[in-house]
Protein backbone atom coordinates (compact mmCIF):
# COMPACT_ATOMS: atom_id res chain seq x y z
CA UNK A 1 0.00 0.00 0.00
CA UNK A 2 1.78 3.43 -0.75
CA UNK A 3 1.29 6.68 0.88
CA UNK A 4 -1.09 7.78 -1.47
CA UNK A 5 -3.09 5.00 -0.73
CA UNK A 6 -4.07 6.75 2.66
CA UNK A 7 -6.59 9.20 0.52
CA UNK A 8 -9.22 6.70 1.43
CA UNK A 9 -9.73 7.87 4.44
CA UNK A 10 -10.13 11.66 3.17
CA UNK A 11 -12.82 13.78 4.93
CA UNK A 12 -14.19 9.91 5.99
CA UNK A 13 -18.08 10.19 5.46
CA UNK A 14 -18.42 13.82 5.49
CA UNK A 15 -17.66 13.68 1.56
CA UNK A 16 -18.93 11.84 -1.18
CA UNK A 17 -16.11 9.13 -1.80
CA UNK A 18 -15.92 6.21 -4.14
CA UNK A 19 -12.54 4.54 -2.96
CA UNK A 20 -10.41 1.86 -4.81
CA UNK A 21 -7.64 -0.39 -3.12
CA UNK A 22 -5.17 -0.55 -6.12
CA UNK A 23 -2.68 2.02 -5.49
CA UNK A 24 -2.04 2.28 -9.30
CA UNK A 25 -5.53 4.11 -9.74
CA UNK A 26 -6.87 7.29 -8.83
CA UNK A 27 -7.63 6.21 -4.96
CA UNK A 28 -10.24 8.52 -4.79
CA UNK A 29 -12.98 9.66 -7.04
CA UNK A 30 -15.57 12.51 -6.07
CA UNK A 31 -18.49 13.53 -7.69
CA UNK A 32 -21.77 15.75 -6.90
CA UNK A 33 -24.23 14.00 -5.04
CA UNK A 34 -27.95 15.01 -4.66
CA UNK A 35 -27.66 18.61 -3.22
CA UNK A 36 -23.27 18.23 -2.80
CA UNK A 37 -21.19 19.84 -5.24
CA UNK A 38 -17.58 18.47 -5.17
CA UNK A 39 -15.44 18.06 -2.22
CA UNK A 40 -18.58 19.39 0.03
CA UNK A 41 -18.80 18.33 3.33
CA UNK A 42 -22.41 16.72 4.58
CA UNK A 43 -24.43 18.95 7.06
CA UNK A 44 -23.10 22.07 8.95
CA UNK A 45 -19.17 21.07 8.62
CA UNK A 46 -16.24 23.60 7.70
CA UNK A 47 -13.38 22.50 6.21
CA UNK A 48 -10.55 24.43 8.39
CA UNK A 49 -7.37 25.90 6.28
CA UNK A 50 -4.68 27.83 6.24
CA UNK A 51 -1.30 29.13 4.81
CA UNK A 52 -0.67 31.08 2.60
CA UNK A 53 2.71 29.59 2.45
CA UNK A 54 4.80 26.45 4.12
CA UNK A 55 6.36 28.40 6.39
CA UNK A 56 2.74 29.86 7.93
CA UNK A 57 1.26 26.49 7.63
CA UNK A 58 3.85 25.00 9.75
CA UNK A 59 3.98 27.13 12.36
CA UNK A 60 -0.23 27.44 12.13
CA UNK A 61 0.20 23.95 12.00
CA UNK A 62 2.19 23.65 15.37
CA UNK A 63 0.25 26.20 17.11
CA UNK A 64 -3.47 24.14 16.50
CA UNK A 65 -2.04 21.39 18.96
CA UNK A 66 -2.51 17.56 17.95
CA UNK A 67 -6.05 17.46 17.76
CA UNK A 68 -6.76 20.04 15.15
CA UNK A 69 -4.74 20.33 12.01
CA UNK A 70 -5.63 22.37 9.25
CA UNK A 71 -7.64 19.77 6.07
CA UNK A 72 -6.70 22.52 3.82
CA UNK A 73 -3.43 24.08 2.44
CA UNK A 74 -2.85 27.16 0.86
CA UNK A 75 -0.99 27.60 -2.31
CA UNK A 76 -0.60 30.11 -4.85
CA UNK A 77 0.82 29.56 -8.89
CA UNK A 78 0.33 31.27 -12.02
CA UNK A 79 -0.44 29.61 -14.77
CA UNK A 80 2.07 30.89 -17.26
CA UNK A 81 4.28 29.46 -14.47
CA UNK A 82 7.12 26.78 -13.95
CA UNK A 83 3.90 24.52 -13.32
CA UNK A 84 6.27 21.02 -12.99
CA UNK A 85 8.59 22.36 -10.73
CA UNK A 86 5.57 24.21 -8.51
CA UNK A 87 3.97 20.90 -8.37
CA UNK A 88 6.89 18.87 -6.83
CA UNK A 89 6.97 21.25 -4.90
CA UNK A 90 3.64 20.84 -3.61
CA UNK A 91 3.96 17.16 -3.56
CA UNK A 92 7.20 17.39 -1.30
CA UNK A 93 5.73 20.06 1.22
CA UNK A 94 2.30 17.90 1.56
CA UNK A 95 4.84 14.70 2.51
CA UNK A 96 5.30 16.31 5.68
CA UNK A 97 1.73 16.22 6.69
CA UNK A 98 -1.13 14.00 6.43
CA UNK A 99 -2.33 11.92 3.78
CA UNK A 100 -5.82 13.57 3.75
CA UNK A 101 -4.25 17.08 3.64
CA UNK A 102 -6.33 18.78 0.51
CA UNK A 103 -3.88 21.46 -1.65
CA UNK A 104 -6.13 24.88 -1.38
CA UNK A 105 -4.54 26.60 -4.69
CA UNK A 106 -4.53 30.04 -6.09
CA UNK A 107 -4.36 29.51 -9.42
CA UNK A 108 -3.78 33.14 -11.31
CA UNK A 109 -3.91 34.71 -15.04
CA UNK A 110 -2.08 38.20 -14.32
CA UNK A 111 1.02 39.67 -12.76
CA UNK A 112 1.30 40.98 -9.52
CA UNK A 113 0.84 44.87 -9.36
CA UNK A 114 0.82 44.92 -13.34
CA UNK A 115 -3.07 44.35 -14.42
CA UNK A 116 -2.03 45.46 -17.34
CA UNK A 117 -0.05 42.04 -18.03
CA UNK A 118 -3.51 39.87 -17.47
CA UNK A 119 -3.60 36.94 -19.85
CA UNK A 120 -6.63 36.37 -19.26
CA UNK A 121 -7.79 36.72 -22.62
CA UNK A 122 -4.60 34.26 -23.79
CA UNK A 123 -6.02 31.82 -22.31
CA UNK A 124 -10.15 31.90 -23.43
CA UNK A 125 -8.39 32.48 -27.07
CA UNK A 126 -6.25 29.03 -26.25
CA UNK A 127 -2.95 30.47 -26.54
CA UNK A 128 -1.85 28.61 -23.42
CA UNK A 129 -3.49 25.30 -23.59
CA UNK A 130 0.03 24.21 -23.41
CA UNK A 131 -0.11 24.92 -19.88
CA UNK A 132 -3.56 24.17 -19.20
CA UNK A 133 -2.37 20.46 -20.88
CA UNK A 134 0.56 20.90 -18.27
CA UNK A 135 -1.94 21.88 -15.05
CA UNK A 136 -4.25 18.59 -15.83
CA UNK A 137 -1.04 16.35 -16.07
CA UNK A 138 0.53 17.43 -12.49
CA UNK A 139 -3.35 17.35 -10.94
CA UNK A 140 -3.63 14.10 -12.08
CA UNK A 141 0.08 13.42 -10.86
CA UNK A 142 -0.53 14.97 -7.38
CA UNK A 143 -3.35 11.87 -7.03
CA UNK A 144 -5.42 13.82 -4.47
CA UNK A 145 -8.27 16.18 -4.43
CA UNK A 146 -7.63 19.94 -5.19
CA UNK A 147 -9.31 23.48 -4.59
CA UNK A 148 -8.81 25.26 -7.66
CA UNK A 149 -9.25 28.95 -7.40
CA UNK A 150 -9.32 30.12 -10.91
CA UNK A 151 -8.33 33.28 -11.74
CA UNK A 152 -9.40 34.55 -7.80
CA UNK A 153 -10.41 38.11 -6.85
CA UNK A 154 -11.81 37.95 -10.37
CA UNK A 155 -13.15 41.67 -10.07
CA UNK A 156 -9.85 43.02 -8.37
CA UNK A 157 -8.75 45.90 -10.40
CA UNK A 158 -5.50 44.76 -9.28
CA UNK A 159 -5.77 41.84 -11.44
CA UNK A 160 -6.80 43.22 -14.55
CA UNK A 161 -9.07 40.65 -16.13
CA UNK A 162 -12.07 41.38 -18.10
CA UNK A 163 -15.54 40.18 -18.05
CA UNK A 164 -15.80 37.93 -20.89
CA UNK A 165 -12.03 36.83 -21.28
CA UNK A 166 -12.17 35.84 -17.82
CA UNK A 167 -15.26 33.39 -18.16
CA UNK A 168 -13.96 32.03 -21.24
CA UNK A 169 -10.44 31.43 -19.50
CA UNK A 170 -12.49 29.95 -16.45
CA UNK A 171 -14.60 27.93 -19.20
CA UNK A 172 -11.85 26.47 -20.86
CA UNK A 173 -9.39 25.34 -17.62
CA UNK A 174 -12.27 23.55 -16.37
CA UNK A 175 -13.07 21.74 -19.35
CA UNK A 176 -9.81 20.80 -19.37
CA UNK A 177 -10.07 19.35 -16.25
CA UNK A 178 -13.30 17.79 -15.89
CA UNK A 179 -12.11 16.09 -20.00
CA UNK A 180 -9.32 14.45 -18.05
CA UNK A 181 -11.94 12.90 -15.14
CA UNK A 182 -10.35 14.79 -12.39
CA UNK A 183 -13.48 14.57 -10.56
CA UNK A 184 -11.37 14.60 -7.36
CA UNK A 185 -10.76 18.69 -8.83
CA UNK A 186 -13.06 20.70 -7.14
CA UNK A 187 -13.34 24.62 -8.83
CA UNK A 188 -13.69 27.64 -7.14
CA UNK A 189 -15.23 31.23 -8.53
CA UNK A 190 -13.14 33.73 -5.67
CA UNK A 191 -14.94 36.97 -5.23
CA UNK A 192 -13.21 40.20 -4.08
CA UNK A 193 -15.08 42.57 -2.19
CA UNK A 194 -11.94 45.33 -1.57
CA UNK A 195 -12.44 45.71 -5.32
CA UNK A 196 -14.19 48.20 -7.08
CA UNK A 197 -15.93 46.55 -8.93
CA UNK A 198 -18.99 45.14 -7.69
CA UNK A 199 -20.67 43.79 -10.77
CA UNK A 200 -19.91 40.18 -9.75
CA UNK A 201 -22.45 38.28 -11.90
CA UNK A 202 -20.63 39.68 -15.34
CA UNK A 203 -17.88 37.21 -14.64
CA UNK A 204 -19.72 34.28 -13.90
CA UNK A 205 -18.90 31.24 -16.12
CA UNK A 206 -22.28 29.12 -15.52
CA UNK A 207 -23.27 26.68 -12.81
CA UNK A 208 -21.66 23.86 -15.19
CA UNK A 209 -18.04 24.99 -14.63
CA UNK A 210 -17.75 26.14 -11.20
CA UNK A 211 -18.05 23.78 -7.94
CA UNK A 212 -18.28 26.22 -5.35
CA UNK A 213 -18.19 30.00 -4.72
CA UNK A 214 -15.83 31.76 -2.46
CA UNK A 215 -15.09 35.51 -1.53
CA UNK A 216 -11.98 36.82 0.85
CA UNK A 217 -12.30 38.91 3.96
CA UNK A 218 -9.67 41.29 5.04
CA UNK A 219 -11.94 43.41 6.88
CA UNK A 220 -14.64 42.99 8.95
CA UNK A 221 -16.89 45.62 7.40
CA UNK A 222 -16.46 43.80 4.42
CA UNK A 223 -19.02 40.94 5.70
CA UNK A 224 -21.83 43.58 5.90
CA UNK A 225 -21.18 45.63 2.19
CA UNK A 226 -24.21 45.26 0.26
CA UNK A 227 -22.24 43.14 -2.48
CA UNK A 228 -21.28 41.02 0.06
CA UNK A 229 -24.32 40.38 0.94
CA UNK A 230 -25.99 40.07 -2.60
CA UNK A 231 -22.85 37.51 -3.41
CA UNK A 232 -23.98 34.99 -0.23
CA UNK A 233 -27.25 35.34 -1.44
CA UNK A 234 -26.86 34.23 -4.67
CA UNK A 235 -24.69 31.70 -3.73
CA UNK A 236 -27.20 30.16 -1.68
CA UNK A 237 -29.74 30.41 -4.19
CA UNK A 238 -28.40 28.38 -6.26
CA UNK A 239 -27.06 26.31 -4.05
CA UNK A 240 -23.11 26.71 -3.76
CA UNK A 241 -21.16 25.88 -0.76
CA UNK A 242 -19.02 28.83 0.29
CA UNK A 243 -15.15 29.14 0.35
CA UNK A 244 -13.63 31.66 2.46
CA UNK A 245 -10.76 31.63 0.03
CA UNK A 246 -8.45 34.10 1.90
CA UNK A 247 -9.40 35.55 5.57
CA UNK A 248 -6.97 37.80 7.99
CA UNK A 249 -7.37 40.85 10.45
CA UNK A 250 -5.74 43.37 7.92
CA UNK A 251 -5.09 46.20 10.15
CA UNK A 252 -6.14 44.90 13.17
CA UNK A 253 -3.53 42.02 13.55
CA UNK A 254 -3.16 40.05 16.38
CA UNK A 255 -1.09 42.18 19.00
CA UNK A 256 -3.82 43.93 21.09
CA UNK A 257 -5.28 40.37 22.50
CA UNK A 258 -8.89 40.56 23.18
CA UNK A 259 -9.28 43.73 21.88
CA UNK A 260 -8.31 42.19 18.28
CA UNK A 261 -10.18 39.24 18.89
CA UNK A 262 -12.96 41.10 19.70
CA UNK A 263 -12.76 43.42 16.80
CA UNK A 264 -12.28 40.95 13.99
CA UNK A 265 -12.32 37.22 15.07
CA UNK A 266 -15.43 37.23 17.06
CA UNK A 267 -17.59 39.20 14.67
CA UNK A 268 -15.80 36.91 12.02
CA UNK A 269 -16.73 33.58 13.29
CA UNK A 270 -20.11 35.41 14.37
CA UNK A 271 -20.73 35.73 10.48
CA UNK A 272 -19.64 31.89 9.85
CA UNK A 273 -21.80 30.69 11.88
CA UNK A 274 -24.98 32.90 10.38
CA UNK A 275 -24.17 31.18 6.97
CA UNK A 276 -24.87 27.64 6.93
CA UNK A 277 -23.27 27.72 3.27
CA UNK A 278 -19.55 28.26 4.50
CA UNK A 279 -18.18 25.35 3.96
CA UNK A 280 -14.34 26.13 3.99
CA UNK A 281 -11.99 29.13 5.67
CA UNK A 282 -8.13 29.60 4.79
CA UNK A 283 -6.22 31.68 7.77
CA UNK A 284 -3.54 33.58 6.61
CA UNK A 285 -1.08 33.10 9.24
CA UNK A 286 1.22 35.82 8.27
CA UNK A 287 3.59 38.76 9.76
CA UNK A 288 2.35 40.82 7.52
CA UNK A 289 4.31 44.56 8.25
CA UNK A 290 7.52 42.75 6.91
CA UNK A 291 6.33 43.07 3.63
CA UNK A 292 6.72 46.24 2.08
CA UNK A 293 3.45 46.42 0.27
CA UNK A 294 1.39 45.28 3.01
CA UNK A 295 3.59 46.91 5.91
CA UNK A 296 0.60 48.22 7.81
CA UNK A 297 -1.65 45.89 8.18
CA UNK A 298 -0.04 44.30 11.26
CA UNK A 299 0.91 40.53 12.80
CA UNK A 300 -1.83 37.96 12.16
CA UNK A 301 0.30 34.98 13.45
CA UNK A 302 -2.21 33.15 15.91
CA UNK A 303 1.22 31.74 18.00
CA UNK A 304 2.29 35.38 18.54
CA UNK A 305 -0.35 36.35 21.51
CA UNK A 306 -1.83 33.60 23.80
CA UNK A 307 -5.45 35.73 24.29
CA UNK A 308 -5.84 35.37 20.14
CA UNK A 309 -4.82 31.94 20.27
CA UNK A 310 -6.62 30.28 23.28
CA UNK A 311 -10.27 31.77 21.89
CA UNK A 312 -8.91 30.55 17.96
CA UNK A 313 -8.29 26.88 19.93
CA UNK A 314 -11.54 26.92 21.14
CA UNK A 315 -12.99 28.13 18.15
CA UNK A 316 -11.52 25.21 16.33
CA UNK A 317 -12.45 22.92 18.66
CA UNK A 318 -16.35 23.12 18.11
CA UNK A 319 -18.01 19.53 16.51
CA UNK A 320 -18.45 22.35 12.73
CA UNK A 321 -14.74 22.22 12.00
CA UNK A 322 -13.49 19.32 10.26
CA UNK A 323 -9.70 19.14 10.25
CA UNK A 324 -6.76 16.64 9.21
CA UNK A 325 -6.68 13.25 10.79
CA UNK A 326 -3.40 12.25 10.19
CA UNK A 327 -0.95 13.23 13.01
Amino acid sequence: MTRQSGLLIILALMLVITACSDSSKSPTSYKTSGDLKRLEPAGNKVLHGAGQDMGAFAEYNMAMGDDIKPILSMYYVGLKDKLDHFFKGVQSDLYDYGDDVIPQIGLYMTMDGHPEKAFDHEVAEGKVDYNIEILVNELKALNRPVFLRIGYEFNGEWNGYKPESYKQAFIRITKAIREAGLDQVATVWNYSPDANNKDFMSFYPGDEYVDWWGVDIFEIQRTTQQDTIDYMNEAEKRGYPVMIGEVTPRFVGVTDGMKSWDTFFKPFFEWVDAHKGIKAICYINWQWSKYPNWSNWGDARLQTNEVVLTNYLKEMQKDKYIHSRSK
